[in-house]
Parts: C-alpha cells; sequence; structure tokens
C-alpha cells in the first residue's frame, strides 16, 4: 500500500522544492474526488507549475473481497446522485447492472501510481483523472 510516508521519502530524495505544493489525497473510484474533479483541474490550469500538485492515493476501499450485494449498490447509486447533484459531474449508472462486481480501488490507485512512475501523463491531468474516476 502506498502512503504518505513513502511520498515524503521519494520527494525528499527526487526533487527540490523550490514553493509550494498542494497535496491532494484522493481515491480514482471515490465519487466526491470525481465530483471536485473540476475544481482540481481549475487549480491546476491556473496555477500550473507555480503549484505542483501532488496526488497521493487514499486507499478508499482496497483489498475488498466481497461483490456488491444490492444494498451496496444502493448506496453508492445514493452517493454518486448526491455528488453529481452537487458537482454536476456524469455518472455512468450502467454500472449498477454488472453482476459480481467486487468495488475494490486498490488496482485503480495502483495504476495511478504506475502511471506516474511511468513518466506518461501525468495523473492529475484532467483526462487521466476523469478516466478512471468515471
Amino acid at each position: 500500500m502506498f502512503s504518505i510516508y513513502s511520498y515524503w521519502s521519494l520527494h525528499e530524495k527526487n526533487a527540490k522544492m523550490p514553493g509550494p505544493d498542494l497535496i491532494y489525497v484522493a481515491d480514482p473510484m471515490c465519487s466526491w474526488c470525481w465530483g471536485f474533479s473540476p475544481v482540481v483541474a481549475a487549480v491546476n490550469d491556473r496555477f500550473g507549475d507555480a503549484l505542483p500538485i501532488r496526488l497521493i492515493m487514499g486507499g478508499l476501499r482496497p483489498g475488498t473481497t466481497k461483490p456488491l450485494d444490492e444494498a451496496g449498490k444502493r448506496t453508492i447509486r445514493e452517493h454518486w446522485e448526491h455528488v453529481h447533484e452537487a458537482s454536476g459531474q456524469p455518472f455512468d449508472m450502467r454500472f449498477f447492472d454488472r453482476d459480481g462486481f467486487v468495488y475494490d480501488t486498490e488496482p485503480a490507485s495502483k495504476a495511478v501510481v504506475a502511471v506516474r512512475r511511468s513518466g506518461q501523463r501525468s495523473p492529475m491531468s484532467r483526462r487521466s483523472f476523469s478516466a478512471s474516476a468515471a
């Protein structure tokens, strides 16, 4: 599991901090993180390199092994509807038609870290964050 401590040790070894950083703890499968993503994108667009956004994976539901039952789907749907109403962010409700879905957020979080480590597109780019959260 990735922690803020491993982030700091990597950050201290590999980077010099000329100015402030915005540390954003998120999970790519968190509905509120998805709802908040336009704000994070606006901060990134406004400040760019002057305020680097350091994304820390928070681990919403890591290691879950039990498939979602109907009650779990209902609860998540309610959260998604609330976030949509509050933020205007779209959600694909076809998700709830899936049978046997295990809502384990660890693989998605590891994917974000793998992209970051590969040197490819930044995990904070609007495109990569929204694709993982939708």
